[in-house]
Order: structure tokens, then sequence, then C-alpha cells
């Protein structure tokens, strides 16, 4: 009598092995897209802290530079003054020389503060591609569902009974 219940009861043990290798690559395949996960967002922030950081550093260094152009223009326009007062030239010539130094100055100006946008609109653009690629980094990685044990269910069922009609004939 064992002997003829056993082919039912390896039925029944092969669908539950069935059923707890399903689910145990199901759980690994979640573990990795997690691991995935956690592991493309940590890059990710890393990346916008280095990106962050260099633009505060370029933004220093506009500053800087503005600031020292600013010194040396108005000491450039100062030494105009003082070397026409001692020359005795005065008028519209003194006037159109100090317009020409203010241009100068604008120029640099603006071309320092154009520089600064290029860099920072470059920095967030990457900060953009970043994004995109952790979320397609995450995408990439598959994620499983626990598998359901009605299948295996019915596979054991299906061959304990198919064991127990090719035992009775």
């Amino acid at each position: 009598m064992c002997l003829a219940a056993a082919p039912a009861i390896l039925a029944i043990a092969q669908a539950g092995a069935g059923f707890a290798a399903a689910s145990g690559e199901a759980s690994a395949t979640n573990a990795y897209y997690n691991q995935n996960r956690v592991a493309a967002i940590s890059a990710a922030n890393d990346r916008y802290a280095s990106l962050n950081y260099k633009t505060l550093q370029e933004r220093a260094q506009a500053s800087q530079e503005l600031f020292e152009k600013q010194i040396e223009a108005l000491k450039t326009r100062a030494t105009a003054t003082a070397s026409a007062g001692e020359a005795g030239v005065t008028g519209l010539s003194i006037d159109a020389l100090q317009g020409d130094l203010l241009a100068q100055q604008g120029r640099q100006i603006q071309a320092i503060e154009t520089n600064f946008e290029t860099s920072r609109a470059a920095n967030y653009d990457e900060a953009v591609a970043t994004y995109h690629n952790t979320v397609g980094r995450i995408n990439s990685a598959r994620t499983a569902a626990k598998p359901s044990p009605i299948p295996f269910i019915l596979q054991g069922a299906g061959g304990m009974f198919n064991k127990q009609g090719a035992g009775a004939t």
C-alpha cells in the first residue's frame, strides 16, 4: 500500500519543489532589481551633488572675475581722468574716452556672465541626462511576480490522480 501511494506523494513533492523554486527565482530577481535601483539612485545623487558643487564653484569664480574687472575698470577710468586733467584736456575728448572705457567694461562683464550662464545651463542639462539615465538603468532590470501556487497544486493533484489511476489498472 505504501508503494502504491509513493507515485502520488512524489507528484505532490515535485509540484511543491517547483513552486519553491519559482518563488525563490522571483525573490532573487526582485532582490536584484532593488539592489540595482538603490545603486542607480545613489550614483545619481552623487552626480547631482558633484554638478551642484561645480556650479557653485563656477558662480564664485564668475563673481570674483566680475569684482576684479570692475576694480580694474575703475582704476583705468581714474587714471584716464587724472592723466587728462594733468595734460589740461577736457570736454568731449574725455567724455568719449570715458564712454569707450565703460563700453569695454560692459563687454567684459557681459562675456563673464554669458560664460557662467552657458556653463550653468550645461550642468543643468547634464543633471537632466543623469536623471533619464538613472530611470533607464532602473527600468532595464526586470521584476518578477510571486508565482501563484494554484498551477502547482493542480499539477500535484493531477500527478497524484494519474499515478493512482495507473496503479489501479
